[in-house]
Parts: C-alpha cells; structure tokens; sequence
C-alpha cells in the first residue's frame, strides 16, 4: 500500500510508461483511495490529501 500522495504519483507514473491502467483515486467527503486490479493500493483523510498535494506543488499554506 502507498503511504504518501508522492508514492501514488510514481505508481501512477510507472503504469502509464507500461501501458497499464494507473490507480484512480476516489475522493469523498472523509475517505480518499484507489484501487488497483481490485486491491486498495492507497487510503487517506481527504485534508490529509490536500495538504501532501499543495506540498507537491511547492505552493505554501496553513490550516484553518
């Protein structure tokens, strides 16, 4: 299982250059994952999603 937003971005990455489908991430209101052949390959807070996300794209921010 993935443990970080970065890690599904590489596993994702690595799939399209095999010519595989990638994991798609569902986002819900309390609850994001993907699956990946029927296994669920990533899971985590949507907030907790967001924030990794903004690091990734180097913009800053802070909660509320």
């Amino acid at each position: 299982m993935y443990q970080t937003l970065a890690q599904l971005q590489h596993a994702c990455d690595l799939a399209r250059t095999k010519g595989q489908e990638p994991p798609v991430l569902t986002v819900d209101n309390d609850d994001t994952h993907a699956y990946q052949g029927g296994e669920c390959v990533f899971r985590m807070h949507p907030a907790d999603v967001m924030e990794q996300a903004l690091d990734l794209l180097r913009i800053p921010h802070q909660g509320a």
